[in-house]
């Protein structure tokens, strides 16, 4: 087999071997299943036989076993135990890893290869790079003096760098001694030990980092993932902002039958350029109570009116002006819903900083009922008594009430819906500077009416 013919087996180049990519041979994970009972070809521009039982292969040399190739200059291949030992622009494939090294050693039955002086590249992912000493067996691969990154290698903006690596491919995390993390070429972190991911696979460890700089400075952050059971989880991220210091974040989420929900806080003490400490806290919860029963509570605060703005990591986050909280206990059923809830608002617009919070909502009750036809009437009512407060100016209390009843007359080529209905708005106001209880009494009256433009087609034995 030509080296061009290899190639074609696994069409993409070193570095571009494309994670779930199915159309070549040396990319198909299924194969892998079958080393051991697969034959070893090879081929070459010259061959020379000791005993039938040790080859020597010279020139565009190629060694094929199941999802196996490897491709080398020269190589010895002895059949008995086989064993070769290739060097010279050396080249290897299987489903998990694209390799060139300087030399290769391979045990063939055991599933076991040694390179020196390889790159490396994971197929399950964008992962790539070098290392002194590669030593790959069935379910694991180990590396000594090793360089690693997603990034492509003429454009890494970060790194890892470790004096010995070992991926588990069974599991799919990774470890580290001597661990270094690179910004281009300046190390930012170090630690002894670390564990990180190396595929999609839910695992405990450092996740890839987010990098950012301006007129500030670096902004790094580095998520640690706490895989703690399969129902919750949790990410702690220590971040390093520029001139302003050191933030910590963190990310808790659970799942259950009755509940689901997630906590989440930032927290940067004495901020070096506000000269205060700086926060974020956020919690969200839902738990199903039965019956039609639940209860939901969305929290959020920050600690001052340009935390957004300062650390928000999109335009539409930055551009806030007001975080709502609310928690609802609400019961739904067939035909109508109700329930009560407190709502509370913080005004985070810098352009107005002596301007009170929002109006709150402690509480609001209120019923929508959508009742089922009645000789093809519809009718319902929507219902709204809020309590409206904050720390200055007028507050009071707000009563909403619209029922309306309508009809619904339907033919195949379209509808038509009257329906009319009565509004009623009153207000019971506390230090107003007009009248204390002003009200409104609205008829409305409506009319919907549609066409409907469909007409049946039989083609090739088909309805459309």
């Amino acid at each position: 087999m030509s080296s061009a013919v290899a190639q074609a087996l696994c069409p993409q180049t070193f570095w571009r071997c494309e994670p779930g990519s199915d159309g070549a041979l040396r990319c198909d994970q299924e194969l892998a299943a079958s080393r051991a009972t697969s034959e070893v070809l090879l081929y070459a521009d010259s061959v020379n036989a000791e005993n039938q039982q040790l080859y020597h292969l010279l020139g565009s040399v190629s060694a094929e076993r199941a999802d196996q190739l490897f491709r080398a200059d020269r190589m010895d291949y002895q059949t008995e135990s086989e064993q070769l030992d290739a060097a010279g622009n050396v080249h290897y494939q299987d489903h998990q890893l694209s390799m060139q090294a300087d030399s290769a050693k391979a045990k063939l039955a055991s599933n076991e290869t040694d390179l020196s002086n390889a790159q490396f590249q994971l197929r399950a992912s964008s992962a790539n790079g070098e290392a002194s000493e590669i030593r790959q067996r069935e379910k694991r691969t180990e590396l000594d003096q090793v360089t690693f990154s997603t990034c492509a290698p003429e454009q890494r903006s970060w790194s890892i760098e470790a004096s010995a690596m070992t991926l588990n491919h069974e599991e799919g995390v990774g470890t580290a001694r001597d661990f270094k993390l690179r910004l281009g070429s300046v190390p930012v972190i170090y630690l002894p030990y670390a564990q990180f991911p190396i595929d999609d696979r839910r695992k405990s460890g450092l996740l890839a980092p987010t990098l950012g700089y301006n007129d500030e400075g670096i902004d790094i952050a580095l998520p640690y993932y706490f895989n703690l059971a399969p129902n919750y989880d949790a990410t702690l991220t220590p971040r390093i902002i520029g001139d302003r210091g050191f933030m910590l974040g963190g990310e808790f989420r659970y799942l259950s039958r009755r509940q689901t929900g997630e906590f989440s806080a930032n927290w940067l003490p004495g901020d070096d350029l506000a000269k205060r400490d700086r926060w974020r806290f956020k919690a969200r919860h839902y738990l199903g109570l039965g019956s039609g029963w639940s209860l939901y509570t969305d929290a959020q605060r920050v600690s001052d009116d340009r935390y957004f703005e300062d650390f928000g990591e999109s335009l539409s986050t930055a551009s806030q002006s007001v975080l709502g909280s609310q928690m609802a206990l609400t019961r739904r059923a067939r035909d109508w819903q109700a329930g009560i809830v407190l709502e509370d608002y913080q005004l985070i617009d810098p352009s107005q900083p002596d301007q009170p919070d929002p109006y709150r909502r402690l509480p609001r009750i209120f019923f929508d009922g959508r009742f089922e036809p009645i000789g093809g009437f519809r009718y319902g009512i929507a219902a709204d008594l809020s309590h409206f407060d904050r720390d200055i100016g007028v507050t009071g209390q707000r009563l909403d009430l619209w029922p309306y009843i309508g009809w619904r007359g339907e033919r195949p080529w379209g509808f038509v819906e009257p329906r009319i209905g009565y509004r009623y708005t009153r207000y019971d106001l506390n230090d107003a500077s007009g009248p204390s209880d002003p009200s409104r009494s609205l008829p409305i009256a409506s009319l919907d009416a549609g066409l409907i433009f469909e007409r049946s087609l039989n083609f090739a034995q088909r309805s459309w």
